[in-house]
């Protein structure tokens, strides 16, 4: 094995080729990288492959396979570019066009110099208006041959099996068959004592009470690099990764069968010397690996590895094959806890607490037994595709995103936090006013006596026979009196303070000067990711206050932010779904379907009355596909009950497909037990068959929902997806900082913002074939709220 840092393989091949042909050695390269055929010469060939199977590539070779000689390889390459390797070429110019380039000038210079004398209009534009990309293709592709390596040649001459040490090792490793085959060649000696040869006396074996568990202590560095070979001979194992309180790594266990493990504890061994033998492990991507929570695993890996290997590119996990923390996720999002203990205790009957220090069950074996046990229940319920092609695919963009951060204008976030304080002691003035006298305003005991004070009307009481104070209840006393209406204020101007202008500069990170938050891909019920420490989810988009929270997230400096956000993709989602064919035309025309609702459904004809009836028609349109009843949406809008039910019988009898959808769904879900996006993600709703009505209605609720929302989910996780890896093939410097719901933020370079808008609204917009077209919405600016 060879390498240098810094350097790609070909420079390393090509650099050796070169070296070993100077010493007048016969060298072979095996590889069907064209790039390689620069480098063929008399001493120096290609071995390749194709349909037909093995062919050696000499100068002949090469032109027969090309059209060109060696030195002309990259001339060649650097016009019609090379998409396997990121290598763009010269726009418009292909494989034909650019031997009938070579074959005309004889070099890439000579073409760019004389672009004029070109035939073919778009061949000679390219040239013309692409020269520095053209240059930089043939940059690309060339393959450096000077690199300091310093290597003996003889020391790589193959040299004959030490059958005693093969035994030995395979013997460690259980290969039983090879171990067996070894003995056709040879008598096996007892291994030999000499100095170079430790005796490994200090491996701690520790034979659990529960019967059939091994698991050893790695003790030693001779130890240790047995178990790094293991794993790369191995297809597959599973690791897990231990810390402690302040989130330092302890040790990290790994497990390659049932009931076996071994714990490389970091009291014991350096970190430094353990990760990094183990960071090519974990980033090899023919080494599949398995772990329970793999973004935290991951996070607690570089960590470390920043502080002990400054500047080091950091540990990913690349063929990640599983992660029990989804995949428990998936089969039951309601769970709550999917901790290893909680997922071993459900799948294993293992009832032991798995605490540093006093773990019975190893954390890798226990992962390594409920990976199989998780992956049959993933099939069986039709999860596997939106695991393997959503959820795991999602967990090295999400890591990557915490990890950039997003910048925050502190002087910003300070100004509006003595705005908000201002604010918030005009409103203790009103509240005073409106109640009479002053209390705590923050106390619901105290609140609550002023409303029995005040004797305000509602059907709620707590079990006392008190008025209660909880949302809901000021939600309806609010569309009654003014205390109220003011107190919900009150809270939401507060909690906006404590939560943003307050929190947000105490969470900028020192070294970075940005603010990272945490996404949870485990926390809804829909498949909808939230974040944590900061939460940037809840961040209201219509209030004032809102905005100017928005307005404190910036670029920085010599970026742009760019929102990009689905338009109405809920109420899109549910006419594909429903079928209904009014609103399936009204998206397909792209016409506004708030104004066709307004017209259709409350009779709307001027354009005065439309622009009245909209507003109606939209919380009509939000609150059917959220299953909101008569109530519910004369909260929302502040109209009668009565109204609100006359509205919703004329917006079923317009939308006939979307009346059958809400009321055969529930049925379904009730009789299957679970609801289903279109991907298959599921959510289970045991409250469908509650006696209690409340419960039963909300479960029915969310029946309704729960296939638009969560549909919507999976495609803005898709999306993502599709960007990043359009992004990191075209090596742009932009960067994903946010996903809120519907919206996905990047920071963008300048010259790269046309380019962007094209990958971003192309991916979001085809990332799956519907009945109407998605829609997205692109903004530019400076900060998240001043965008155009």
């Amino acid at each position: 094995l060879l390498k240098l840092s810094g350097y790609e393989a070909d420079d390393v091949i090509g650099t050796m080729a070169c070296k070993a042909a100077a010493e007048g050695i016969n060298v072979t390269i095996v590889s069907n990288d064209k790039d390689m055929c620069q480098l063929i010469n008399e001493q120096i060939k290609l071995m390749r492959w194709d349909k037909n199977g093995y062919l050696i590539c000499d100068r002949e070779g090469v032109k027969n396979w090309l059209g060109v000689a060696p030195n002309k390889v990259v001339d060649l390459l650097g016009l019609m570019g090379d998409s396997s390797d990121n290598v763009p070429g010269a726009p418009g110019i292909g494989e034909k066009g650019a031997l009938q380039i070579i074959e005309q000038f004889g070099s890439i210079e000579s073409a760019l110099e004389k672009w004029s004398e070109v035939t073919k209009k778009t061949y000679r534009e390219s040239l013309r208006d692409h020269a520095e990309q053209i240059r930089l293709s043939r940059k690309l592709v060339t393959i450096e041959t000077a690199l300091p390596i310093d290597i003996e040649f003889e020391t790589l001459r193959l040299q004959p099996i030490n059958y005693s040490a093969a035994q030995e090792l395979f013997s460690e490793l259980e290969f039983n068959t090879v171990t067996r085959d070894l003995s056709k060649f040879t008598t096996i000696r007892e291994p030999d004592n000499t100095p170079n040869k430790k005796a490994n006396n200090n491996k701690v074996e520790k034979v659990d009470v529960a019967e059939g568990l091994s698991y050893r202590k790695v003790a030693s560095e001779e130890e240790f690099n047995s178990i790094v070979r293991k794993l790369w001979a191995d297809d597959s194992f599973s690791f897990a990764v231990v810390a402690d309180s302040s989130q330092e790594i302890r040790k990290l266990s790994f497990s390659f069968a049932q009931g076996q493990a071994a714990e490389v504890d970091f009291d014991i061994l350096s970190p430094k010397l353990v990760l990094e033998k183990l960071s090519d492990v974990w980033s090899n991507g023919f080494l599949q690996k398995s772990v329970h929570d793999s973004k935290s695993a991951l996070t607690l890996l570089n960590k470390a590895y920043r502080k002990l290997f400054p500047g080091r590119a950091e540990i990913h996990f690349d063929a990640l094959k599983d992660d029990t923390f989804l995949a428990a996720y998936l089969l039951n999002p309601g769970q709550g806890s999917y901790s290893l203990s909680e997922l071993a205790r459900i799948h294993l009957n293992v009832e032991q607490p798995f605490t540093l220090g006093q773990t019975q069950y190893d954390e890798a074996d226990i992962t390594g037994r409920l990976v199989p046990i998780l992956r049959e229940k993933l099939q069986q319920a039709g999860l596997e595709d939106i695991y393997t092609e959503i959820e795991l695919p999602l967990v090295a963009i999400l890591y990557d995103m915490e990890q950039i951060g997003i910048a925050v204008d502190t002087g910003a976030l300070a100004e509006l936090s003595h705005q908000l304080d201002e604010f918030l002691k005009v409103l203790t003035t009103e509240i005073y006013s409106a109640a009479g006298q002053e209390f705590n305003i923050n106390s619901p005991q105290q609140l609550g006596e002023i409303f029995e004070k005040l004797s305000f009307d509602t059907s709620k009481k707590t079990k006392t026979g008190k008025i209660s104070t909880s949302a809901e209840v000021l939600e309806e006393l609010a569309t009654k009196y003014e205390l109220p209406r003011k107190v919900i204020e009150y809270r939401e101007v507060a909690k906006l303070k404590n939560t943003y202008a307050d929190a947000l500069p105490k969470l900028i990170d020192q070294k970075t000067g940005r603010v990272h938050t945490t996404f949870n891909q485990t926390v809804t019920t829909t498949g909808r990711l939230s974040s944590s420490n900061p939460n940037l989810q809840n961040i209201p988009i219509r209030t004032e206050v809102g905005k100017k929270i928005r307005k404190a997230f910036v670029a920085a400096s010599g970026y742009k932010v760019l929102s990009a956000d689905y338009s109405q993709i809920e109420l899109r989602l549910l006419a594909h779904i429903t079928g209904d064919p009014k609103m399936t035309e009204a998206f397909q025309k792209g016409e506004d379907i708030h104004t066709k609702t307004a017209i259709e459904v409350f009779g709307a004809k001027t354009e005065q009355e439309q622009k009245v009836a909209r507003r109606l028609a939209k919380a009509t349109n939000f609150g059917i596909a959220y299953g909101v009843g008569a109530f519910g949406l004369s909260q929302n809008v502040g109209i009668s009950r009565k109204e609100a039910k006359e509205a919703i019988e004329n917006y079923y009898a317009t939308y006939k497909q979307v009346r059958n959808y809400m009321e055969e769904l529930p049925e379904k879900a009730r009789k299957d037990g679970v609801v289903k996006t279109l991907f298959g993600r599921l959510r289970k709703l045991p409250d469908l068959n509650q006696t209690n009505h409340n419960l039963r209605a909300r479960a029915e609720r969310e029946a309704i929902n729960m296939p638009i929302q969560g549909t919507a989910a999976d495609l803005v996780k898709m999306a993502m997806i599709k960007i990043c890896k359009k992004f990191k093939a075209e090596k742009l410097q932009t960067r994903l900082l946010l996903q809120v719901h519907d919206e996905l933020l990047f920071e963008v370079l300048p010259n790269e913002m046309e380019r962007v808008k094209e990958i971003v609204k192309k991916e979001m917009e085809q990332v799956y074939p519907l009945n109407v077209p998605l829609v997205v919405d692109l903004k530019v600016g400076d900060n998240w709220m001043e965008l155009k």
